[in-house]
């Protein structure tokens, strides 16, 4: 029947938007670390201009700053991911035929 295809293919859409909104809040939460991170490394790096080079603390800040430059960038490449993967639900949204309108906005 119309009917049931219809239902089905609203709550396809319903889990494809819930799918969307997931990868959204994972690329917002990997841009938001990605920020911290930087800012933590300046402030790391402003701080060890300010103390001896061979001092316990500047060595234990050059490895948080190496640490920190690693989570960027497998935050980015987690960020990329669930880019892709967001594309690729919006892609199967558009693709259903009461869905393109919803993916447009």
């Amino acid at each position: 029947m119309l009917e049931d295809e219809i239902t089905r293919q609203i709550e396809e859409i319903e889990n494809y938007d819930r799918e969307s909104y997931e990868y959204q809040f994972q690329m917002e939460s990997a841009h938001n670390i990605i920020q911290d991170r930087y800012v933590q490394i300046e402030q790391l790096k402003e701080t060890l201009e300010q103390v001896p080079y061979n001092s316990q603390w500047s060595q234990n800040a050059r490895n948080t700053i190496k640490s920190y430059e690693e989570d960027i960038i497998e935050q980015e490449e987690d960020r990329k991911i669930n880019n892709l993967r967001y594309n690729d639900v919006l892609s199967k949204i558009k693709r259903l035929p009461c869905g393109n309108s919803r993916a447009r906005s």
